[in-house]
């Protein structure tokens, strides 16, 4: 079936989702006090209203975030600071587990020594099996307690050795053969042993594609169609999500060189949903016209939030149809960044921000609870774990 569906030519988009609740209702109450950090990514614990969130210290006005992260957990109600790391370790992602457990990894500096650990319980276990030693992970996917996927580069000094795939059963991590042809790997979701889906290209993000394992083998899921290709441009920063039977794409395709002139056009943002047999082409709306940072999925239900872009909303889908906005506050905290946005459940997603230049220098969260987003930023609501 996924081989069918591969590389095949666009289809047309579905119809316009009717208003409501979902896209119509208005947005919660502007986000208030902002946390007391600038936040890196968020992955929501799936079937519950929990999340765990990566922080990086606070920094200056006019000075870059010190290095050093904490690992936050989010009941629905309040925040608690889980772990500190020391500054020698630069986090770059989070995975859920569950709602006690989480993956957490990224570099040692300045070496740039991998690190890869699993926190539970407030107890950081750092993980250096054979298989995984000098391999910088990439990123991690995680189905449950038994089922995550990770990918990652081996090197031996500054030395490339090839990629690594990997799945945890819950007690040791085992090789997964690396998909052909990639020299960079980006686990993008799973259900289980035999339902993964990763993003793939043979080296950076350019020339990006998507490939599913079935517990045997992988196979190509989606590549762009050649045919969207306009003066040179390539395909480029793909993200994909999945949930069973369901998937979708984004990515931008621009020139490899900076800027845009009459001879190199803006990008152009491209999407595409697969309903469990073919996949269709969903135009993206202007809010996101410089790309998707991400992609979630819950059931038939999608978000998305844009990249390089104040967060004036985010995007929402149901069952392929068009992309609709869902429109957050206009407080102050709609000239942060997206950095992260992640579903638990249809009623229950969370998106977080980072600082970036001008007025905002600290993080933001929102939740949505199937009806509309609201504030998840109490400073008050913050505080030590036991």
């Amino acid at each position: 079936m996924l081989l069918a569906a591969a590389g095949c030519a666009p289809g047309t988009a579905g119809a316009h989702p009717a208003p409501g609740a979902r896209c119509g209702s208005a947005p919660g109450p502007s986000a208030g006090s902002a946390l007391p950090f600038g936040l890196i990514d968020v992955s929501a614990v799936p079937g519950t209203r929990q999340a765990w969130a990566l922080a990086e210290r606070p920094a200056g006005r006019f000075t870059a975030p010190k290095r050093g992260n904490y690992l936050l957990h989010f009941s629905g109600l309040s925040w608690t600071k889980v772990v500190t790391f020391r500054r020698d370790i630069e986090l770059k992602g989070v995975s859920a587990v569950s709602a006690t457990a989480a993956w957490v990894w990224g570099d040692h500096w300045p070496s740039y020594r991998p690190f890869l650990a699993l926190v539970s319980e407030g107890a950081v276990r750092q993980m250096r099996p054979a298989l995984l030693r000098d391999v910088s992970v990439s990123s991690i996917a995680s189905g449950g307690t038994a089922d995550s996927w990770l990918a990652g580069s081996r090197f031996r000094g500054r030395r490339f050795l090839g990629q690594v795939v990997a799945r945890w059963d819950g007690t040791s991590w085992l090789r997964v053969p690396v998909p052909a042809g990639a020299r960079a790997v980006w686990p993008e979701g799973t259900s289980g042993p035999s339902d993964a889906w990763a993003v793939v290209t043979r080296g950076f993000a350019v020339n990006p594609w998507l490939v599913h394992w079935d517990g045997v083998t992988w196979s190509r899921a989606y590549r762009p169609p050649a045919s969207l290709a306009r003066r040179g441009r390539v395909p480029m920063n793909m993200s994909a999500a999945a949930s069973p039977g369901h998937a979708w794409v984004a990515y931008t395709e621009a020139g490899t060189n900076s800027g845009s002139d009459a001879r190199n056009p803006p990008p152009r943002t491209f999407s595409a949903y697969f309903d469990g047999s073919r996949w269709q082409m969903v135009p993206v709306p202007a809010i996101a016209d410089s790309g998707l940072a991400e992609v979630t999925m819950s059931g038939q239900d999608a978000w998305a939030v844009a990249a390089y872009q104040n967060i004036r909303g985010v995007l929402y889908s149901h069952l392929g149809n068009a992309w609709c906005v869902q429109r957050l506050s206009a407080g102050p905290d709609a000239a942060c960044f997206p950095a992260s946005i992640s579903a638990g459940a249809p009623t229950y997603v969370i998106a977080v921000t980072s600082p970036s230049s001008g007025i905002c220098r600290s993080g933001y969260a929102y939740i949505y609870d199937g009806h509309r987003w609201r504030s998840a930023n109490s400073r008050a609501g913050l505080r030590p774990a036991n």
